[in-house]
This record gives C-alpha cells, structure tokens and sequence, in this order.
C-alpha cells in the first residue's frame, strides 16, 4: 500500500510486521512484531499479515490472516483499532483473503471461509454482507480469491468457478 506521502508499506507475512520505506525504496520502519505468547491482544501485534489497504485519511488496514482479524494502523504505526477476533465493529472472519477500499473509503472484506463479501463503512459499521456456498448462480461463490470496488460496483473473483461476479 501507498499513502499519499509516497511512503510503501509491505506486508512481512513470516516476520508478523509490516515494513515502511521511502518512494525511493529506502527503509525507513517496521511495526507489528508478533507477540511471544499464542494469544494476540490489542496493541496492534499481528500474525501473519497478507494483505494492505490503504484510505485516504492514510488508514493502513491490515489482513492479519493467522490472528482471523483486520487491523487498523495509522501512517505512523500506531494501532487504532482491530476487529474480528471480539465479534465488535465489523464481525469475526473464517479466512479473509483480500480487502479493498473504494473512493469513499468503504471497506470491501472477501471473506473466502464463510463465502461471504462484507462492506463497512468508514465509520466501522457492517452495511451489508452478501454471499453463500454453491456451485453456481448469483452471489453463490465456491472459493472468492479477490474483490475490488470502484465507481458503485464491487467485482469479486472466484477461485474454483473461474468467474469474476459484479454487483451494484
């Protein structure tokens, strides 16, 4: 993810840490560390982050994959707010694979373990939640793989179907 200052955060998916560097590639931080003990809590610790997102007030969530959670940073680091390990906010996650974020910085979650894309909005709120298992037919995925959002559609790709659904 990019912020709006040019600085690149990377996912270190096996160092549970997101790294910061310049737009010239020069390294500048890392934060995340991965707690010693099985159980994370809420200062931002992660396991195995995947995936970035980043919104325009340069909001970094974070895919923490092992952790089942979304993490929110702000562009310094610092830890915001977390959520679906604690049910709170945006719910609990079976394996998310992918987040993006729209021009309004609603939050799209591909939720591949409950089949399901769920959208917040910039406030934290669930606004809708769509998806089921099956074989075929509208918003029936078998594996989501990706989503992505832009100008009032959201387009979710699946894996084991090999089609790419877009929805209003």
């Amino acid at each position: 993810a990019v912020s709006s200052k040019g600085l690149i955060y990377v996912a270190d998916t096996n160092n549970h840490r997101i790294q910061v560097f310049s737009h010239e590639g020069i390294f500048f931080k890392s934060f995340g560390e991965r707690n010693s003990s099985e159980s994370l809590n809420t200062t931002g610790e992660l396991h195995s982050p995947t995936v970035l997102a980043m919104d325009s007030l340069d909001r970094l969530y974070v895919v923490d994959s092992e952790g089942k959670r979304i993490v929110v940073f702000d562009e310094d680091g610092k830890y915001l707010v977390h959520s679906g390990d604690d049910g709170r906010s945006f719910g609990s996650f079976s394996r998310v694979v992918d987040i993006t974020l729209d021009e309004n910085d609603n939050l799209y979650i591909a939720d591949q373990g409950n089949f399901t894309v769920k959208v917040v909005d910039p406030f934290g709120n669930l606004v809708l939640s769509f998806g089921a298992p099956g074989k075929e037919g509208r918003g029936y995925f078998q594996e989501i793989s990706a989503v992505a959002a832009a100008e009032g559609k959201i387009y979710v790709s699946d894996y084991r179907s090999d089609q790419i659904q877009v929805f209003r």
